[in-house]
């Protein structure tokens, strides 16, 4: 197995959190948010485990392996984000777009870096999420001037979160959460554009 490309998968593949737009408000007559953060809650215990035991895991860069893996991180991030759609109001568009956008662009910044300069990589990071974002704001029904402005500085914003080295604070959870506050903090002046809402009308039919 190939190592590299087995972390860049799973770290695409977590853009999939998105079908929990897909899932009724209620499942069994629990809140919905409840599962997402019952899933934290066992990922957190698992790497809990895992970072006790000092157990080598495997497709963990050796780095990792002494520290919080990039997984919790993402997930965490992605939890947050689920978190303020549901209590704080912020819209499908935006939480949708954000985890897509971060799972896609960190991979291909890590791809990119060390083959293309500094300034090339990363205008191809901003550029990808930039397109991202404007997917997924128009299938919300909203690709106005100000709403493709939106878009540009959430990704420039997410680009420019994985800049950083913090050994105790990792990319995975900033590339979500800075482009998400400095939306709302945009959105929030007097004057501005409302951002994109809903992008799911209609949800699964289940219990």
């Amino acid at each position: 197995m190939d190592l590299h490309l087995y972390r860049r998968f799973n770290h695409t593949v977590v853009a999939c959190y998105i079908v929990y737009f897909l899932l009724p408000s209620t499942l069994f007559g629990i809140e919905r948010f409840a599962f997402a953060a019952g899933f934290w809650f066992a990922t957190a215990a698992v790497e809990t485990i895992r970072l006790r035991s000092a157990r080598e895991m495997p497709g963990m860069r050796d780095y990792e392996q002494r520290r919080i893996a990039g997984f919790l991180w993402f997930t965490s991030g992605t939890t947050l984000l689920l978190a303020a759609h549901e209590y704080l109001g912020v819209g499908q568009a935006v939480v949708m777009a954000t985890i897509i956008a971060a799972a896609y662009t960190d991979p291909l910044l890590g791809e990119l870096k060390p083959r293309l300069p500094r300034q090339q990589a990363f205008g191809c990071g901003v550029v990808t999420a930039f397109l991202i974002y404007i997917v997924i704001f128009g299938m919300a029904g909203d690709l106005s001037g100000a709403v493709l402005g939106y878009a540009l500085v959430a990704a420039a914003v997410m680009v420019a979160a994985e800049l950083p080295t913090v050994k105790w604070l990792d990319d995975d959870l900033l590339m979500q959460l800075a482009p998400v506050a400095v939306l709302m903090l945009l959105a929030a002046l007097q004057g501005t554009p409302q951002l994109p809402g809903d992008v799911v009308m209609e949800v699964l039919e289940c219990c």
